[in-house]
């Protein structure tokens, strides 16, 4: 045989031999050209690559290398090629899935006899699981060597994270605790892989919460074992689908933080890559979270033994001290409660002593102050005979402060009222009283001034910044909240107070307040309020104002129920009672118009259409009082007429809740009106007509007449005519 016929035999079998080696062999044996092309591939390819060999033949074994370990392949190249080394460097190839599997390989380059060109034998061997155990068992001695005396647990959690998401080669970790008081996850600590996208997702998830099976962590949280979740963005259930997709997360795995008796809360990572499911990596993140729910179990221990332990240390270097100041701070507080005490006294002795002498109201009070002294204080005077001013007024802040300018503002309303000084420029003048003090301790009050007037039934009122005074009027359910005319006294200097007037019929209640009533507050830290204030008023029937008071302060105290009054409560209630008026005037015509006011006025309460009626009435009465018997003739000493002498007429009016008694007596010729026809007068026929409009006018008509001796003129007639005019209205729905 020739020389080259034993060289092609021996090529031969050196062939077959490597071919049978390697397709018998569990490691993937790749011959590569120097230009790194695969001649041949081994059959172990299929079940370690999942590629066929007929798919690798051919194609550039470095597409296959993972991107960050070329270099170190490329490195390991050339000392073989160079030096015969054999070293082994450790890769990543990929795989037909797509996913990465960790191989050991080394290398060996030969000529080919054949074509002389020189090739390289890879041998890599899987490594996958060797890989796995080395980093779990990083990650368990990482956690192991968590130190629970560091004081920053968000640094330590912070750093495992960063280890276990390094060694793993996920993209992100996230530690939630339960927080406790609202049984919520929040977000302590995170580690997120160097990207912008993921910072972003970081900062959105530092501001969220999540309920017990909300969101992602909530789902952890609920379930209570190690869980996967192979494809995050189509998550049915999940309220962050966007931001996964946008942040360009795939998968994720975590598990509660769990000791023995206690969740505290979870263990979350992510990867821009699927996170291949193995009962191994599950087992290894159920540890994770009993090793990381035992440190902060350990953690808060300690925390909680250092602070008592600080606790502890403070009160014994404390205790001495506070024994021996014990007793001079006992003295000082009885001190000065015995100051408190007497200052309460004194301003409880400023307050007025019983109630104003009123006609035709009836007037009821209480003050309660929520601590000794009072920010709130009520005062009247009586500028005239018939005038009552009332004042209720409340300073911002409570204590001796708010209790000193309460008694300034009662000097000068006392050395302000007057007769002829209206209740807003009461209020105007305490204002340029008050200012300069309260701008300088940084206080103002507010206040409200009414003014009754007895012979007119009528109440004045104004108010700088004061609570809604109540205008209830139990004829017709209505309660008129009549609100404030000005700014608080002490806001500015100069302030333009305005007012109004009230017509107050019999029956009313006009009530003012401070808010230590609307303001009062319930165990839930809910408030008394208007609305509820106002319902008191209409659904009770009050006989007297003493009882509308004794009744909201019940309601008041029964709301709040044992807590103790959080503002100064002051209440005031006035009611409108039966009014008597009279009115004495000649027979003169040139007096119906004040006669007529007079009676319009006094039935203005009662509304517009009444006191139109009322009037007309009156002017219909006296017209004929006047026309037909506004003079007697006087007699001589032998019984001869002299002359005619003007006479008197008496108006009385009595007005009452449901009705107006109207009474008008003068002397004069008897006038029978039952003797004047029912019907009404022809058209061209004069005078006839008001005692018809008169009757249509009212609900009872009276008339009477009596003989009484007169010292001038013998025996004349009195006049009397009586009726009554109806005022009740239909409550309100």
């Amino acid at each position: 045989m020739l020389p080259e016929d034993m060289r092609d035999l021996a090529l031969t079998q050196s062939e077959e031999n490597f071919r049978l080696l390697a397709e018998n062999s569990t490691d993937l044996i790749i011959r590569v050209s120097i230009e790194g092309i695969c001649l041949y591939v081994s059959p172990a390819c299929v079940e370690l690559l999942g590629y066929s060999p007929a798919e690798l033949t051919g194609r550039n074994a470095f597409d296959f290398i993972h991107p960050l370990d070329k270099r170190a392949v490329a490195d390991a190249l050339e000392p073989e090629i160079l030096f015969g080394s054999h070293r082994r460097v450790v890769c990543r190839l990929r795989r037909k899935d797509g996913y990465y599997g960790w191989f050991e390989s080394k290398f060996q380059f030969f000529g080919d006899i054949g074509t002389k060109q020189l090739q390289i034998v890879a041998i890599a061997r899987d490594i996958g699981d060797r890989v796995k155990k080395e980093r779990f068992e990083t990650v368990r001695h990482t956690i192991a060597a968590m130190n629970t005396s560091e004081t920053d647990i968000e640094k330590e959690f912070s750093g495992l994270l960063g280890t276990i998401c390094g060694t793993l080669t996920w993209d992100a970790g996230e530690i939630w605790l339960v927080d406790e008081p609202e049984i919520l996850l929040r977000r302590r600590s995170a580690w997120y892989a160097p990207s912008t996208r993921l910072q972003r997702f970081g900062e959105r998830s530092a501001r969220m919460a999540f309920a017990p099976g909300v969101g992602l962590p909530g789902l952890l949280w609920s379930r209570g074992e190690a869980s996967l979740v192979d494809d995050l963005p189509s998550m049915y259930s999940s309220v962050r689908r966007k931001e996964y997709e946008d942040a360009g997360l795939k998968s994720a795995i975590g598990c509660v933080l769990v000791d023995e008796s206690k969740i505290y809360g979870v263990v979350l990572f992510m990867s821009r890559r699927r996170i291949q499911r193995n009962q191994e990596l599950l087992d290894m993140i159920t540890e994770t979270g009993v090793e990381l729910g035992d440190f902060i179990a350990k953690f808060r221990a300690r925390e909680s033994l250092k602070t008592e332990s600080k606790k502890l240390g403070a009160m014994v270097e404390e205790s001495a001290a506070r024994i021996q100041a014990l007793q001079s701070e006992v003295t000082r507080q009885q001190r000065l409660e015995q100051d408190i005490m007497m200052a309460a006294e004194v301003q409880r002795n400023l307050l007025p002593i019983g109630n104003p002498a009123l006609t035709g109201f009836e007037f009821s009070s209480a003050a309660i102050p929520a601590r000794y002294i009072s920010g709130d204080f009520y005062d009247f005077a009586m500028p005239a005979p018939s005038l009552c001013d009332i004042v209720i007024a409340d300073v911002s802040g409570k204590g001796i402060a708010a209790a000193l300018m309460t008694t300034a503002a009662r000097t000068i309303f006392r050395s302000t009222v007057a007769a002829d000084k209206s209740p807003a420029r009461i209020l105007e003048r305490m204002n340029d009283a008050l200012y300069a003090d309260l701008e300088r301790s940084e206080m103002f009050l507010t206040a409200q001034l009414i003014r009754i007037d007895q012979d007119r039934g009528s109440i004045a009122y104004a108010s700088a910044g004061h609570t809604e005074a109540l205008h209830y009027r139990p004829s017709s359910g209505e309660c008129i909240r009549l609100p404030s005319t000005a700014p608080p006294i002490g806001i500015m200097k100069k302030i333009d107070i305005g007012e109004m007037e009230i017509r107050i019929r019999p029956g009313d209640f006009f009530v003012i307040y401070s808010d230590g009533i609307t303001e009062a507050a319930d165990d839930e830290g809910e408030l008394f309020g208007m609305e509820r204030f106002v319902d008191i008023l209409k659904r009770n029937e009050y006989p007297s104002a003493g009882e509308l008071v004794h009744t909201v302060l019940a309601e008041v105290r029964a709301f709040s129920g044992d807590k103790a009054l959080a503002d100064d409560l002051t209440l005031i209630a006035l009611r409108a009672t039966s009014r008597d008026l009279r009115l004495t005037t000649a027979s003169l015509m040139a007096n119906l118009d004040p006669v007529a006011a007079f009676v319009r006025n006094a039935a203005l309460p009662y509304g517009e259409r009444i006191a139109d009626d009322m009037e007309l009435v009156a002017s219909e009465l006296v017209t004929n009082a006047i026309t037909h018997a506004d003079s007697t003739p006087g007699r001589d000493d032998d019984g001869r007429r002299t002359g005619d002498r003007r006479r008197i007429m008496e108006i009385r009016l009595r007005l009452e809740s449901d009705k107006i008694v109207f009474d008008l007596v003068y002397p004069g010729d008897p006038f029978d009106p039952e003797a004047r026809e029912r019907s009404l007068p022809g058209p061209l026929e004069e005078g006839g007509r008001g005692i018809h409009i008169v009757r249509a006018l009212v609900d009872e008509l009276k008339y009477s007449h009596d003989r009484v001796p007169s010292p001038e003129s013998g025996d004349s007639n009195l006049n009397h005519w009586h009726l009554v005019k109806m005022v009740t209205q239909e409550k309100k729905a």
